[in-house]
């Protein structure tokens, strides 16, 4: 329906409270991307260096990175890790 109002892209985010409830972000990514029909896609929630491989197999549009590289002991470390894979599976 969103995409028939004119919506070109579509975000999904999976926040800190429903990951500590068990949810888990890649599979809400992963339901986004089967039910879209041609919107680009963004993706929140439970991404880091450790995690973004699964995500970028997916093949999101957008990947959004928060607490994972604010909470690192070496912010600009974990921002390179993160892209150096998103770089690689672009």
């Amino acid at each position: 329906l969103l995409e028939e109002a004119g919506a070109d892209m579509l975000a999904v985010h999976t926040g800190t409270d429903q990951q500590a409830a068990g949810r888990k972000p890649i599979d809400d990514l992963i339901t986004m991307l089967k039910a879209r029909r041609k919107a680009r896609i963004a993706v929140a929630g439970g991404i880091s260096s450790q995690t973004v491989k699964d995500y970028a197999l997916l093949g999101p549009d957008v990947v959004i990175v928060g607490s994972a590289i604010t909470h690192a002991a070496d912010p600009a470390d974990e921002a390179r890790k993160i892209s150096q894979v998103l770089l690689q599976y672009h």
